[in-house]
């Protein structure tokens, strides 16, 4: 078929798609048709090889998961495309019944991996606060990048990565620093810190020192 040498434009197409790229994908779309029209083809070519792509990103859709009778119902999409023949309407047609309720679903599933994601980062960092963990040893051990993970951790519970495992170690040290028993510096390193960084963190996001903070909650000063 003389429309399959523009084929190649059919993978960036459903690349915008899966990464959420509306327009690209409405853009890379026209530039696909007009790589058709370019060679001459004629209404049937034009319109195969619109089928065709269709059929290429329905393939891509299934492979990922979705269920092509709950994203567009019974219709018989091919049976659609193949009734338009006019370029515009065509164009029209596959933006609004295609890439737009796959984008959106993409998006809604994306939305949701990155949510589970996040869930059990912080889940693991809750229980490995103590260790040498980071942002990149943390992406690796759930199959992301540190880019993502960092970017999901904003976006989700509204702070850094480093905030949020900041946070649960100092809330952790400041339990240790109410047993008398207990030094300083081992406070520090059972939350996964050196005594003079410790110290210096401590004040920074509290106010006061480690000692400052342990005089003020001694039993005799709540009195």
């Amino acid at each position: 078929m003389a429309a399959c040498k523009d084929f190649a434009l059919d993978k960036d197409i459903i690349s915008a798609i899966r990464s959420g790229q509306e327009q690209e994908a409405g853009e890379l779309t026209i530039q696909f048709m007009d790589e058709l029209s370019a060679n001459g083809s004629t209404e049937f070519y034009l319109q195969q090889g619109m089928l065709q792509l269709l059929g290429s990103i329905r393939y891509a859709a299934m492979q990922s998961g979705m269920n092509p009778i709950q994203l567009f119902g019974k219709a018989d999409l091919f049976h659609e495309l193949g009734q338009i023949k006019e370029r515009q309407e065509m164009l029209a047609w596959f933006r609004h019944r295609v890439v737009k309720l796959l984008v959106r679903e993409m998006g809604s599933r994306q939305d949701s991996h990155v949510k589970q994601i996040v869930e059990k980062a912080a889940s693991y960092l809750q229980e490995h606060y103590m260790t040498g963990v980071s942002l990149e040893s943390c992406a690796d051990l759930f199959g992301t990048s540190p880019y993502t993970l960092s970017r999901a951790f904003k976006q989700i519970l509204g702070t850094t990565f480093i905030d949020y495992l900041t946070s649960i170690r100092l809330e952790q040290a400041k339990l240790l620093l109410l047993d008398p028993d207990l030094q300083i510096s081992e406070a520090a390193e059972k939350v996964g810190y050196q005594h003079s960084y410790f110290n210096r963190l401590f004040k920074k996001y509290e106010g006061i020192t480690p000692s400052q903070y342990r005089e003020q909650n001694r039993p005799e000063n709540k009195k």
